[in-house]
């Protein structure tokens, strides 16, 4: 027999699996990170410079060094292109690059870019990039996916990490994977938990950062802020731009 849906289980649906999971929101961004060979950068000289074999803050400074003249040029092009399409006065925006590192602010967003050595592998190079989008940016979404392309991995939320119980997070989780499925992945060394969706999104808890990171199985842009609606946390602190007003 087929039974009715009730309004307060049909109100259960629509929740998102995250709405019992609160934490204090400090930042908010969208993040991929591109990683290459030293030796392949163009400014690395054979026969002058020495590939690193050690993780080390000397090396990943030799690392900022050689990719200045590459981040200066990746800023210029992305500040050139926001002009465009957003049809704003430099005195309207900011930018700068110094030592490897570089952003774009404008009233909308906000476009950095940080190079380091990798500390999995120290002879490959590591560029973050995060795109933070601002209060209103909705009304320049056209403008905003014209300038960044796909190269982002996730979506990630800084906060407080002292908020957070460990135990009581796997808990949450847990209950999420009872109720919509999915698997659990625990690194309770990394004091990290992931929740893994049945559609293979991933949602990972990295308590020593202070991050929840989600990622939806592809690189993409602000495709992957509109994937994030359905998963919205119970955010307190900082308002979130990220996410649609109810």
């Amino acid at each position: 027999m087929t039974g009715k849906t009730s309004e307060a289980d049909a109100d259960d649906e629509k929740l998102s699996p995250l709405a019992d999971v609160f934490f204090s929101l400090r930042q908010e961004y969208l993040e991929g990170i591109e990683t290459g060979t030293i030796r392949s950068l163009t400014a690395f000289q054979r026969g002058v410079h020495k590939v690193p074999d050690v993780f080390s803050d000397k090396n990943s400074a030799f690392v900022n060094r050689l990719m200045t003249d590459d981040v200066q040029s990746e800023l210029e092009d992305f500040y050139k292109r926001s002009k465009k399409a957003t049809r704003l006065r430099r005195r309207d925006m900011q930018v700068g690059t110094e030592f490897g590192d570089g952003d774009l602010d404008a009233p909308k967003f906000r476009y950095s870019v940080h190079t380091r050595q990798s500390p999995e592998n120290p002879a490959r190079y590591e560029i973050v990039r995060r795109l933070e989008l601002k209060k209103g940016w909705r009304k320049q979404r056209e403008a905003i996916d014209l300038i960044f392309a796909e190269d982002y991995e996730r979506l990630v939320f800084e906060t407080d990490a002292t908020d957070l119980d460990y135990d009581d997070l796997v808990d949450r989780l847990e209950d999420i994977e009872e109720k919509h499925g999915g698997h659990v992945d625990e690194e309770p060394g990394n004091l990290r938990v992931s929740w893994v969706a049945p559609n293979r999104s991933r949602l990972t808890f990295d308590l020593k950062a202070g991050r929840l990171e989600m990622s939806f199985g592809q690189r993409g842009s602000l495709d992957l802020v509109d994937a994030a609606q359905s998963l919205r946390p119970n955010l307190g602190g900082k308002a979130s731009a990220l996410f649609k007003d109810d």
